[in-house]
């Protein structure tokens, strides 16, 4: 884990122990995405990046993860940047292939995606198209913006059943270079792969500094997307 990781989990637990104080009833849980992909991604180009490349390596990384939560009194679980971009690549397979019921054909319906190019874009409520995937031949190649954005809808969908009658909320803590990709990834959420099923929900990626002692949020509410 490099410092950034350790300050915003260390971050993390300390906001939800304010929340915890603050509504006693609120069921709150900590996850973190891991960069098993070893890649920093744009809508452009893939570098290699500083994600786990390896078992060892992973395993030590989850061992600090552990104790750290120990320390706090909490469980954290964790998941994979690699399973999120298959998750989103399979949900957006099947919303293309969703068959107009007018014309008895697989077509895109009601549905803000377009292609350009080989690549798959979404249209945006607040500025350029959002690319979600490119089409090389056969394959799909998901972006960041896919993947931030099947973290989220995976993420508010797997909460407890008996929270269904009370808002869901993420806060994600990243970094200013994840700004982009986190902002996209949350409209892409509510947009497209999890639309609102209610006006409470709350998306709120957190930019914070190395130490996570300066945070800049920015919220993302359900009902913005809610059908007009």
């Amino acid at each position: 884990m490099d410092a950034f990781s350790r300050a915003s989990l260390q971050r993390a637990f300390e906001i939800g122990a304010l929340l915890a104080t603050a509504d006693p009833s609120r069921r709150i849980g900590f996850d973190v995405l891991v960069n098993d992909l070893g890649a920093q991604c744009n809508d452009t180009l893939c570098t290699p990046g500083t994600g786990p490349h390896d078992e060892a390596a992973l395993h030590a990384m989850l061992a600090e993860i552990r104790l750290l939560a120990e320390r706090h009194g909490q469980q954290v679980t964790l998941t994979t940047e690699r399973h999120m971009r298959n998750w989103a690549l399979r949900r957006l397979r099947k919303l293309l292939a969703a068959p107009d019921r007018r014309q008895q054909q697989p077509r895109l319906h009601s549905v803000p995606l377009h292609e350009a190019g080989h690549r798959w874009q979404l249209d945006s409520r607040f500025g350029a198209p959002i690319v979600l995937f490119e089409e090389r031949g056969d394959r799909w190649v998901g972006k960041c913006p896919a993947i931030m954005g099947g973290y989220y809808a995976y993420t508010l969908e797997r909460m407890a059943p008996d929270t269904l009658a009370a808002s869901k909320v993420v806060i994600d803590l990243c970094s200013p270079a994840d700004r982009d990709k986190v902002s996209k990834g949350a409209e892409a959420a509510f947009s497209l792969l999890r639309p609102p099923h209610r006006a409470s929900d709350l998306l709120m990626p957190v930019v914070c500094d190395t130490w996570c002692e300066h945070l800049f949020p920015r919220a993302y509410l359900s009902r913005d997307f809610l059908p007009r």
